[in-house]
């Protein structure tokens, strides 16, 4: 039964109150009256936006989702029509349909009445307290909406003569309007999503492999939360030092843009800041360096005017005084900064810089803040190592010329911000292709003693500092000029197999998934230059090993590609089998139904529950147990629906799973039967590993870091496997 929420002005206290879900009005109600209602509940949800309350996001994507749902629906007037376009205008620059900005959007349109319902409506139903209930209704309202507006003109065609042969094509509008396959839904289950394959870590170099697994276990958070900063890092610490010749005319920076996926509180931000922390302690040196170097230039600033003074004096006899040069400050990592300031930093750092910021929506969000429909194309040019300029009307350099920029990005995504800001003119320019996006279901999290041991993050930050240290190259001229290595004879041809072959994949793509495909094909390249450089910083060329390592990397990140652009235009069929599979990754892979019906409202009920995990079983993506309580006797068992790929989920944090991980793979369907499960022995805990001799202070992790681990050494231990990796 789809809700539906009348309208309700008699009083100031039902503005602040939930509205209570009736049912669908009776056949005799005209249809149209059912339909103007469920518009207009509709349209209250989707300004109930701003502001969002902490740990209320979801809503963005969940109004998202009604308009993408709604379609080419055809609404019941023109002011009802005029509103949702605003909205979805709106919407589409990533910013917030608030009641506000929605009535100066329908202003700026000249839609006056329109504007004023927009008024009525945010009275009615602003309601921080309400939020979760009114973005469980909002997709629902928005398929009552399609629903009503095809039953209407099936009734109309009918009423007019039509036969049902003519009508078909409006049963078939119906049937997808309501969200269900014409037919038995039970005997046509929806068609699962792209299954995600495991991280491939053994393509990483040593030293990032080592490092990325210790950093992910002593995290709590999957792989690709440590390996996207590791990446991007290396990237930016080789910068426009090298770059990478594929033929002639065909040439790629060291230059990467990742886009971590996950919720709000999965651990995003940790590793990243671990990960930077060798960039961020050279620049704090460089930072004393320039605050000295600044006080000198200002003391050599005042003889510099009482020179010019005198030499004025003397009626300009004689050469004037030299002009002191000011102090460049050499950076490596810019948080946030415009086009304009961040081109002016490029300028004084030619080997380039890493953007790392938190929210990649604050990216989105300062572009072209100052320059309209300018600073995305910036960002292209700067992405493909593109010459950039920029001209200014004031300042004391108004013209900027960047022959090489190089700025790699680390950001993170909440996946339904990440939806809003897929909007139409950033996946068609290619901004969004050129990100490496890397989604990792959830994981429970499991707090251990687990700690990067101080081997390895001294290789690590050594790696970094000797990346760093490589000098600038430069040309005849004296100006920058990256080295270019080349590819070896075998090396060079497995690139063109991959090449060609993604080239056919892209073909047969359908857009944005295309668009981002089509990026891909210089990743392996990019990946090869990356990993040969930071094994060996005097290398001039890449290899074939290396290669094929840097080709299967970049397999991963087509594939991820594909499955993460294909979740954001699956159906709400899809997305629900979806969000059911993550519900149960972070179960740790196994759940009960009591468990799901607590954990979301949609399932509530274990009869309701009951029939969801059900259907994972009849489609081979779990199986169904009876578990034992232990040391129970006689005891009552519970069902337990465990994913066939395994206990541990992609991404699971165990010591055993961190390099290894199960993929989530269908087993044949057949139909749900319950395999007895005994209740499993007490472990006996683990001994103590070995203590290591005590390493020196300079080669400890630093204590800043160790407490900002979100598992930070709960007891003093070190790894059994104390290799050294230097």
């Amino acid at each position: 039964m789809i809700p539906h929420v009348p309208p309700n002005t008699n009083s100031a206290h039902a503005s602040r109150s939930r509205p209570k879900a009736t049912p669908t009005p009776e056949p005799q109600t005209p249809l149209p009256t059912r339909w103007a209602d469920a518009e207009r509940s509709l349209l209250g949800n989707m300004l109930h936006v701003p502001p969002i309350p902490k740990g209320r996001e979801s809503h963005i994507g969940t109004v998202v989702d009604a308009i993408v749902s709604l379609g080419t629906y055809q609404w019941s007037n023109e002011r009802n029509r005029a509103i949702f376009g605003a909205i979805k205008r709106i919407t589409e620059t990533g910013t917030l349909a608030g009641p506000d900005a929605v009535r100066a959007e329908l202003i700026r349109v000249h839609h006056a009445e329109a504007a004023a319902f927009v008024t009525e409506l945010g009275r009615e139903f602003f309601s921080d307290a309400d939020l979760n209930y009114w973005a469980v209704q909002c997709v629902e309202l928005s398929l009552a909406c399609a629903t009503y507006s095809a039953a209407d003109r099936l009734k109309q065609a009918l009423d007019a003569g039509q036969t049902m042969a003519d009508v078909t094509p409006t049963l078939a509008t119906l049937a997808d309007a309501a969200g269900t396959p014409a037919g038995d839904a039970d005997d046509d289950p929806p068609e699962p999503p792209t299954l995600r394959e495991p991280f491939p870590l053994d393509c990483l170099p040593p030293i990032m492999r080592r490092y990325a697994s210790e950093l992910a276990r002593a995290m709590c958070v999957p792989i690709e939360y440590a390996v996207a900063p590791i990446l991007a890092c290396a990237a930016a610490s080789i910068g426009n030092t090298r770059n990478v010749i594929i033929k002639a005319d065909w040439t790629v920076p060291s230059m990467l843009w990742m886009g971590i996926v996950g919720r709000s509180g999965t651990g995003k931000t940790p590793p990243v800041k671990h990960v930077l922390f060798p960039l961020r302690k050279r620049e704090q040196a460089e930072y004393r360096k320039h605050a000295e170097a600044m006080a000198e230039y200002a003391v050599s600033m005042l003889e510099y005017e009482r020179s010019l003074s005198v030499w004025k004096r003397g009626k300009g006899i004689g050469e004037p005084p030299v002009t002191p040069t000011m102090p460049v400050g050499v950076k490596y990592i810019v948080d946030s900064s415009t086009m304009e300031g961040l081109l002016d930093v490029l300028r004084e750092n030619p080997r380039g810089l890493l953007r790392a910021t938190d929210e990649g929506m604050g990216i989105f969000n300062g572009l072209n803040q100052y320059r309209a429909g300018a600073d995305q194309e910036t960002w292209l040019s700067i992405y493909s190592g593109n010459p950039v300029k920029i001209d200014r009307k004031t300042g004391v350099n108004r013209s900027v010329y960047i022959p090489h920029p190089c700025v790699s990005m680390v950001t993170g995504f909440q996946p339904q911000i990440l939806r809003a800001a897929m909007t139409e003119s950033r996946t068609e320019s290619g901004f969004m292709a050129r990100f490496l996006f890397l989604a990792p279901p959830g994981t429970p999290k499991v707090i251990t003693s687990a700690r990067v041991s101080d081997a390895t993050y001294r290789a690590w930050r050594d790696a970094v500092d000797r990346m760093v240290d490589m000098p600038m190259p430069v040309d005849a001229d004296g100006e920058p000029e990256p080295m270019s290595l080349t590819l070896t004879a075998d090396a060079q041809a497995a690139f063109f197999e991959w090449s060609n072959d993604n080239s056919q994949i892209t073909l047969k793509a359908e857009p944005p998934l295309a668009y981002a495909l089509s990026k891909i094909e210089e990743i392996p390249a990019r990946l090869g230059l990356i990993f040969t450089v930071f094994g060996d910083a005097n290398a001039t060329e890449v290899s074939m090993e290396t290669m094929q390592a840097a080709i299967k990397l970049g397999g991963w990140f087509r594939t991820e590609a594909t499955r993460l652009y294909g979740a954001y235009a699956e159906t709400p069929q899809e997305t629900a089998h979806r969000d059911l599979l993550d519900i149960i990754h972070r179960y740790g892979g196994r759940i009960t139904p009591r468990e799901l019906s607590r954990t979301c409202r949609k399932y509530r009920g274990k009869d309701v529950a009951r029939g969801a995990l059900d259907k994972l079983v009849t489609t081979g993506f779990a199986r169904l147990e009876v578990q034992l309580a232990p040391g129970s006797v006689g005891g009552k068992p519970s069902d337990v629906y465990v994913l066939t790929g395994g206990d541990a989920p992609t991404g699971a944090n165990t010591p055993e799973n961190i390099e290894n991980i199960n993929v989530l793979s269908p087993s044949p369907v057949s139909p749900p039967q319950k395999v007895k499960v005994v209740s499993p022995a007490p472990v006996a805990p683990e001994p103590a590993p070995a203590t290591p001799p005590e390493p020196t202070d300079d080669d400890r992790v630093p204590a800043d870091l160790e407490q900002a681990n979100a598992n930070t050494e709960l007891a003093r231990q070190a790894e059994a496997d104390e290799e050294t990796i230097l």
